[in-house]
């Protein structure tokens, strides 16, 4: 039987050894390998890293690194433990470049060391770039940004930039990142687009510039967004001393138009304003002042702040003005001063130009009456331009014989075929009173031609009325009438037709009786509601209405023969040519009637030399010419004269008319046919044409 040994208790040694197959006189030929994986610009702390490759890795390895300077002196020395290696160096090293040389050595038991050097170039950068930021500009409601960003320690290299923009109340209403600027001389330029439609106010931005060692600099900034354009608020004359009045001396050309009487030594007092703010030193010289024949008038300007959203010019001629002519006054944004011969501009603090306009006035006649009275009520008619009946006891004999003439009317005819016409240009043919603009042009209104229409209009007196007495609401003679608002339906005679343009009074009434043919007169607690009406021909006083153009429309009402139907069209609250005007002037369309673009803007009053009294001159702004003085009307006459305006640059009481795009069928450069074609209504070419002219439709291709 065998037995079991006992355990051997004893001490056991655990021996630790490595096998080495290199012998003892062997040299390494491998080097340490010293890679660095830090960025060559760093910020602060300025940590400098990467990794080592060491021929072996181990304990019983040791490696020293050395970081000396560009001078061989030592920054510091340290035993690397394991591959990743690491150096914070000083926090006071300041800004820029710097040259090192990492120095390793690998020591492993008694073999002999192996040393490498490898180069540490770097830059501290810890200073954001620069920003420089020009003024937000804007145009077309469009605005933008623009400044440069530049980093002086390290030129060209590439920021990026950040837009915060912030309401009145510091409400962050748009942001925006440019990664990428253009680089320019070592210094980016950049850009931010600022949303559309930015309403007036206050507002404040901040541009944010981070370069490549996340250095960044914000920048803040504030700008007031002013859109509105300085209007012309009034133009203000002063009247012949004949119809001033005790407590009205002067007149304002926007609420009068056309108007005529104006002292030969009158000087122009213009008031500018604006919504926001408007300043004295912006105002240059914005009136030019001149005759019909083009000829400048000569003259002294004062600018003074009223406050800050008015300015008052006032130009003072520097001599008198001619008696019984027509003079026009230009306030434009820009032209060319032919006294001075420079260019001179009219904006706001913002930059936004003054609407333009222009104004026509005719000056007094040469003599007037003397012993003028302090009490004009007693001589209401005493500057009547064909004189009066007190001051002239004979005045009626210079147009009218008493009981013989050779004309119709007891007017004194000679054998002219024209005998009104004739009449009045004995006169108006400038020699004694103002000629009517573009009286001698080759095509005129119909009245003066041997038409059909002629032989139902008598020349002048078809707008005119020579024994209308002057007044402010009427300077110019225009047609009046009378019109009974409430007066029913009689005999068959439709109530509307209770007016004297249509109907005499006379017709029923005898002059000595309220009785008309049976009919009982209201009573007294239910009068009769009689309103005097002139024919208007308005303009720039106009709130597009029919009845701001009764003296076109009493004829192109389609109620006579061979005269177009022009009143319907400005009925229709359909049209595309009913605008809201921007430049202060009355135009609008606050009803379904109002807004119709008047009938001056495209036709003359008195001649043109174009056909159909076309203008030759379209717009207020950025005016364009216009040229059809033969021929019939055609297809590429129409096109040229919508295209005057609708360009998208030239405006209408501060409108500026869409451009055509040529992406949509029919508006192509190429195509030849007329814009009536899609845009009128109607069977003809003609009805079309017309249509479109006074109230176009959207175009139906």
């Amino acid at each position: 039987m065998l037995k079991k040994k006992k355990p051997y208790l004893g001490l056991y040694i655990i021996i630790q050894f490595l096998v080495s197959s290199f012998h003892p006189a062997t040299t390494f030929a491998a080097v340490p390998t010293v890679h660095i994986d830090s960025n060559p610009v760093l910020g602060r702390p300025v940590t400098v890293f990467g990794t080592i490759e060491a021929p072996i890795i181990g304990i019983l390895e040791r490696v020293e690194m050395i970081i000396k300077d560009e001078s061989g002196n030592t920054v510091t020395s340290f035993n690397q433990v394991g591959e990743n290696w690491s150096y914070t160096f000083d926090p006071d090293l300041s800004d820029g470049s710097y040259r090192y040389t990492i120095v390793t050595t690998d020591y492993f038991l008694d073999l002999p060391p192996s040393t490498s050097e490898t180069e540490l170039n770097f830059t501290v950068d810890s200073t954001p770039p620069t920003i420089t930021n020009n003024s937000p500009s804007f145009l077309n409601n469009k605005g933008s940004i623009t400044g440069i960003a530049y980093d002086g320690l390290l030129p060209g290299t590439q920021p990026t930039m950040e837009l915060a923009l912030f309401d009145a109340n510091l409400n962050r209403i748009y942001s925006a990142v440019m990664p990428d600027p253009s680089l320019i001389a070592e210094k980016w330029n950049w850009s931010f687009s600022l949303p559309e439609g930015l309403a007036d106010g206050d507002y404040t931005y901040k541009i944010k510039a981070t370069d490549l060692n996340s250095n960044s600099n914000t920048q803040a900034y504030s700008f007031t967004l002013d859109n509105n354009r300085p209007k012309v608020s009034s133009v203000k004359l002063n009247l012949s001393d004949t119809v001033a009045s005790v407590d009205q001396t002067e007149i304002d050309l926007l609420t009068n138009e056309d108007m005529n009487n104006i002292k030969k030594n009158t000087s122009i007092t213009v008031s500018l304003t604006d919504d926001i703010l408007i300043k004295a030193d912006t105002v240059k010289n914005p009136i030019l002042v001149f005759n019909s024949k083009g000829e400048n008038i000569p003259g002294g300007f004062t600018s003074t702040e009223k406050s800050d959203q008015n300015v008052e010019v006032v130009f003072t001629p520097t001599s008198l003005l001619s008696a019984s002519t027509t003079y026009y006054i230009l306030i434009n944004p820009a032209f060319i001063d032919k006294n001075q011969g420079e260019p001179t501009f009219s904006t706001d603090a913002a930059g936004n130009p003054v609407f333009p306009l222009i104004k026509k006035f005719t000056t007094e006649r040469e003599s007037n009456p003397a012993n003028i009275p302090t009490d004009k009520t007693q001589y209401h008619n005493l500057n009547d331009p064909h004189g009066n009946y007190t001051t002239n006891t004979n005045t009626c004999a210079n147009c009218h014989r008493t009981h013989d003439s050779k004309g119709g009317s007891k007017l004194e005819q000679p054998s002219f075929e024209y005998s009104t016409y004739n009449y009045c240009m004995a006169c108006h043919d400038g020699t004694v009173a103002a000629t009517p603009e573009n009286m001698h042009q080759n095509n005129h209104f119909p009245a003066y031609e041997n038409t059909s229409v002629k032989k139902t209009a008598t020349d002048c007196s078809v707008c005119h009325n020579p024994h209308l007495t002057w007044s402010e609401e009427n300077p110019n003679l225009l047609d009046d009438h009378f019109v009974v608002e409430n007066h029913p339906a009689v005999d068959g005679v439709a109530a509307d037709m209770f007016d004297s343009d249509k109907l005499l009074c006379e017709t029923c009434h005898s002059s000595d009786s309220r009785r008309v043919r049976g009919y009982v007169p209201k009573s007294e607690n239910d009068p009769i509601v009689v309103r005097y009406k002139i024919l208007h021909y308005r303009k720039s006083t106009a709130t597009g209405i029919g009845d701001d153009y009764a003296l076109c429309l009493r004829c192109h009402d389609g109620s006579k023969a061979n005269v177009t139907n022009i009143n319907d069209f400005y009925k229709d609250s359909n049209s595309k040519h009913r605008i809201a005007a921007a430049d202060g002037s009355a135009l609008n369309v606050s009803t379904s009637e109002s807004g119709h673009i008047p009938c001056a803007e495209c036709h003359g009053t008195h001649g043109s030399k174009n056909i159909k009294i076309l203008n030759d001159k379209l717009g207020h702004e950025d005016r364009r010419a216009f040229t059809a003085s033969t021929g019939e009307w055609d297809a590429t006459k129409e096109r040229d004269l919508c295209i005057k305006c609708h360009n998208g640059s030239t405006a209408l009481y501060g409108v500026t008319g869409k451009a055509l795009d040529q992406s949509i069928t029919g508006h192509e450069a190429e195509n030849l046919n007329a814009c009536s074609s899609c845009h009128g209504t109607g069977t003809t070419p003609e009805e079309k044409a017309l249509s479109a002219a006074h109230a176009p439709k959207t175009g139906t291709p």
